[in-house]
């Protein structure tokens, strides 16, 4: 459903780039985009969330671990994802990147 963006029903928009994605998801692993998602805030309604001081390379990074359980981690990409999954509170990446 990923690659074929089906159903997708939020965007997170970083430096101008768009990434479709699924609320259930992101809520499902996330406190931060639950709460975001199930309150009255602007991105529950319209379902785009802007992101900011986080690389485009990082959320895809983000996004090919959740949908396809896939991770590339470097020394540099590492600290950035941890500090992004740290921020969003993506609690499955800070715990396979804190090994």
């Amino acid at each position: 459903m990923y690659l074929d963006q089906l159903f997708c029903d939020a965007t997170l928009v970083v430096e101008g780039r768009r990434f479709p994605c699924h609320r259930v998801l992101l809520a499902s692993v996330s406190p931060y985009f639950r709460v975001m998602f199930t309150s009255s805030f602007k991105e529950s309604q319209d379902g785009e969330v802007l992101l900011k001081a986080i690389a485009p390379s990082i959320i895809q990074s983000m996004l090919n671990y959740l949908y396809l359980e896939e991770i590339s981690l470097t020394a540099e990409t590492a600290e950035e994802l941890f500090i992004a999954s740290s921020r969003l509170q993506i609690l499955p990446l800070e715990e396979i990147i804190s090994r």
